[in-house]
């Protein structure tokens, strides 16, 4: 049975490697799981240079209750990338946005490199170019996130097209 057991599903799940980078998709989406993924990556033993930890938010109610929970959630990422609330099925409320955790984030830790990228297009773009030979980086929530890995490789690519 252990011989034909794939793993979990979306837990530290290695989607690729590319120019020295390694690309990782999680289904972290609650503070204490983040940190605990960012903290493996940074103890793995794997000699990254730098962990860059990509979260996309979900549901408005719960960002709404729990943004000031996830100011401690990256302290051991290099560099943080917010983006806009998943909504799963809930309603937006005015004024609750992925920036109020990067505000929270902010305000714990002022000298963290936090990126807000709010629009898809920016965000695989941005890391395309940002994650380098020796990063590995990891992509985390539990919406459309589960994707971003596969979109950042074929932006890479397709930079690198005749």
């Amino acid at each position: 049975a252990l011989e034909r057991f794939g793993g979990v599903a979306r837990r530290f799940d290695i989607r690729g490697h590319d120019g020295g980078a390694t690309f990782v998709d999680d289904y972290a989406h609650l503070p204490s799981e983040i940190a605990a993924v960012v903290a493996a990556a940074r103890d793995s033993g794997d000699g990254w240079d730098r962990v860059v930890a990509v979260f996309q938010p979900n549901r408005f109610n719960r960002i709404a209750e729990m943004w000031q929970d996830y100011a401690d959630s990256f302290t051991q990422a290099d560099v943080v990338v917010l983006t806009e609330i998943y909504p799963s099925g809930t309603t937006p409320i005015p004024g609750v946005t992925g920036q109020l955790i990067v505000d929270a984030v902010l305000d714990a830790h002022p000298t963290s490199r936090v990126v807000w990228l709010p629009r898809r297009e920016d965000l695989v773009s941005f890391l395309a170019g940002e994650v380098g030979a020796g990063d590995v980086c990891i992509s985390m929530g539990c919406g459309d996130i589960a994707s971003l890995p596969d979109e950042v490789l074929a932006r890479r690519r397709e930079r690198r097209a005749p």
